[in-house]
C-alpha cells in the first residue's frame, strides 16, 4: 500500500512538473499576438482575416512577426523548433475549439 501511495506522488509530483515547464518556455509575444489578433485559422480561405493563407490578414503576411510565412519569426523559420517549416521540431500544436463556427447553423432559413 505504501509502494502505491508512493508512486502515485511521484507520478502527480512529474505532472506538475511537465506542467510547469510548459509554462515557462511559452512565448509571451506569441500569447499577445493571440489576444489581440485571434487564434490563427490554418484554412485555404484568403477570406478569412487570421487564415494562414491571407497575406493581408495577421498570420498569413510576410510582415507580420508571428506569421506563419515569415521566414525570419519563431512560427515561420526553419531554425526554430516550434516552427511548421522545422523538419526536426515538434511542429504547430493545434487546438481545436468546441464550436467549429462562430454563428449557429441554421438549416431551416429560406
Amino acid at each position: 500500500m505504501r509502494k502505491l501511495i508512493l508512486l502515485n506522488g511521484l507520478f502527480c509530483f512529474a505532472r506538475i512538473m511537465s506542467l510547469q515547464a510548459q509554462t515557462l518556455i511559452a512565448d509571451s509575444g506569441l500569447e499577445t499576438a493571440i489576444r489581440l489578433y485571434g487564434e490563427p485559422i490554418i484554412s485555404a480561405n484568403p477570406d478569412l482575416l487570421n487564415s494562414t493563407s491571407n497575406d493581408a490578414g495577421p498570420w498569413g503576411s510576410a510582415d507580420f512577426l508571428y506569421s506563419f510565412a515569415n521566414d525570419v519569426g519563431p512560427l515561420g523559420s526553419p531554425d526554430m523548433m516550434n516552427s511548421v517549416t522545422n523538419d526536426y521540431g515538434e511542429g504547430l500544436k493545434i487546438r481545436f475549439s468546441e464550436t467549429p463556427l462562430d454563428a449557429p447553423l441554421e438549416l431551416d432559413a429560406p
